[in-house]
């Protein structure tokens, strides 16, 4: 480990690896140490390899709404770190877990990250592991929040429509809740895919309830690729109709049925929001 950075937690550890809040004794600022553990990788590449290729998306990303790589270290006795921006408040998987976002919120949090996610595809690059907890909200001191996508370790750069990325044993990375039919039946993906995934996500923090669900993961696979989700103004009827039926186009099965970017999607959010008389920034 870079002797400059102090260890002062754990913050989350799995079968793959370990994320750590340290001390930058240099620049005296929080950061966020990741890892992998011996023996961790998932795919059939190889684990420096996985950390390298994230290290060089969240190097090359420089947007408000997408967290930032500070530094590397390719030869740590453990295996390869990246030392990342250090994010002071909570995802969106916790932030509504008392009780979904107001409108107002949900429009700040909608906007943000369809913009960072513009950024991201305008530089061919799918984020492909889209949900709550990969959304941060983080606090401005004037009490205000700014979201931010993290963690781009499936994430990939290309210029044309490319597969998920697909495990030793057969099965595809990312949280089936919140995965495209395209990603599920393993087929090419582009920017629609990442639309797909975040409107799954919009309907989640409005509803407290995921879209699609089942008792086992085939399950929610099928609802996925063949079910209907309830419709989001039964959950919420406070909101606006054109507001329900926005985050329903994106989630629609076919890609070429959804918005065909980020860009398109976030005009027609404004759009919505102006037919109903709720004001966006």
């Amino acid at each position: 480990m870079i002797p400059r950075y102090q260890i002062e937690e754990t913050l989350n550890q799995g079968g793959t690896g370990i994320i750590l809040k340290a001390w930058d004794t240099r620049n005296q600022r929080p950061v966020v140490i990741k890892r992998f553990l011996p023996g961790g990788h998932e795919s059939g590449e190889g684990v420096d390899k996985d950390f390298l290729r994230e290290a060089a998306v969240l190097s090359s990303m420089r947007h408000p709404g997408i967290v930032s790589l500070y530094d590397m270290d390719r030869h740590a006795e453990h295996g390869p770190v990246v030392i990342m921006e250090y994010l002071n408040g909570q995802d969106l998987q916790r932030a509504v877990a008392g009780a979904a976002l107001t409108l107002p919120d949900f429009l700040l949090v909608a906007e943000q990250t369809l913009a960072a996610l513009q950024h991201a595809h305008g530089l061919d690059l799918l984020h492909r592991d889209i949900k709550p907890s990969n959304i941060q909200m983080t606090w401005r001191p004037d009490g205000t929040f700014l979201t931010k996508l993290v963690d781009f370790g499936l994430a990939r750069f290309s210029p044309a429509p490319s597969r998920q990325t697909v495990r030793v044993d057969g099965t595809v990375l990312g949280s089936v809740h919140y995965m495209s039919p395209e990603q599920l039946r393993r087929e090419s993906l582009d920017p629609r895919t990442d639309l797909y995934s975040l409107g799954c996500v919009f309907y989640f923090v409005l509803s407290m309830r995921r879209p699609f669900e089942g008792a086992t993961a085939q399950d929610v696979i099928q609802a996925h690729l063949h079910g209907t989700a309830k419709p989001l103004s039964q959950c919420r009827p406070d909101l606006p109709a054109a507001l329900c039926d926005w985050v329903a186009w994106l989630m629609r099965r076919t890609p070429a049925d959804r918005p065909s970017s980020a860009k398109a999607a976030l005009r027609a959010l404004r759009q919505a929001c102006a037919q109903a008389g709720c004001a966006t920034n």
